[in-house]
Formats: C-alpha cells, structure tokens, sequence
C-alpha cells in the first residue's frame, strides 16, 4: 500500500511538471522547459532522465536570476528510483542580451529516493535523501530559443561530497 501511494504522487507530480512545461511555451513568461540527462561520477551509477521547468527573471545587462525544479528518472528496471531537485539559479548573458553563451550557478537541495525488492527479506524497501546541492555549468541559448548547456552538480550529505554531470536540453520562450 505505501509502495503505491508513492508512485501515485510520484505520477501526479510528473504530470504537474508536463503541464508547466506546456504552460511555460504558450505563455509569454519567461519560462523554458528542459530535459536532463544526469550521469553520476559514481563507479557502476545508472544514469537518471527527466523533464524539468525554469524561470529566469532578466535584471540588468545580461545578468540574470530565478529557479528550477525538475523530476528525474532512474534509468534501472530493477528498481523505482528518481530524483527531485530544486535551486535557484543565476546566469549571465555574455552578450548581455538575454541570449548566447552563459556561465550558471545555482544552489538548493536535492530529494533522491528508491523503491526495491529486498529479496534476502522477501519485502519492498524503500528510502529517501535530501541533501544540500549546487551546480556550476556553462551553455548557450540560441537565436531559436533552444537551450544547451553542461553542468557539474554536487551534493553535500553528511560532510560527504558527491556528484554527477548534467547535460540539459531546454527550449524558452
């Protein structure tokens, strides 16, 4: 029963994103929609997959502020595992028009969880870890409004440091 309720708010919390998403392209917001690909600097880690949203407020001259949060998938059929970050972010437009090549930081936390079958205990186990995260990365928005960038992120746990890298694909408006 707690394996299903989980998974439960898990789609409905899949399905909010997937309406921000479309609500951030017809809107004239400065939202953008993106899909991570995270690869943890781990020895034998599963990459996770997912969509995200993003508001970036322009202040002045190129520099520019907001958030995000996204839901991403563990890409493991043995398990359901995923991936919740949220953080603010700060990004500056080397051409100071809101457009080309960007230096980004930005700080949250970071929920990752894991769904199993212990089958040593014959049972569903399941965990959760929110940790403190940051993220320093570099990319490009182009004249068509789509988003690459690369990103290192790293959590902090327990005075323990550990990370992945984060290639996202985005479109704004």
């Amino acid at each position: 029963m707690y394996l299903l309720k989980i998974i439960m708010s898990m789609k409905k919390a899949f399905l909010i994103l997937i309406f921000c998403v479309f609500a951030s392209f017809a809107s004239k917001a400065q939202f953008s929609g993106f899909v991570d690909l995270k690869i943890p600097t781990a020895e034998n880690s599963v990459p996770f997959f997912g969509p995200g949203v993003q508001y970036l407020h322009e202040l002045e001259n190129g520099l520019s502020i907001g958030g995000l949060v996204a839901y991403r998938q563990r890409l493991d059929f043995n398990s359901f595992s995923g991936n919740i970050p949220i953080m603010l972010v700060s990004r500056y437009y080397t051409s100071g028009r809101g457009r080309g090549f960007y230096p980004q930081v930005g700080v949250g936390f970071n929920t990752t969880f894991r769904i199993y079958k212990n089958k040593l205990l014959n049972r569903t186990d399941s965990y959760s870890i929110t940790c403190f995260s940051y993220v320093a990365g570099i990319g490009g928005k182009f004249k068509n409004n789509l988003d690459i960038s690369a990103h290192f992120e790293g959590y902090v746990l327990n005075a323990k440091h550990s990370g992945a890298i984060l290639l996202r694909v985005g479109f704004g408006i």
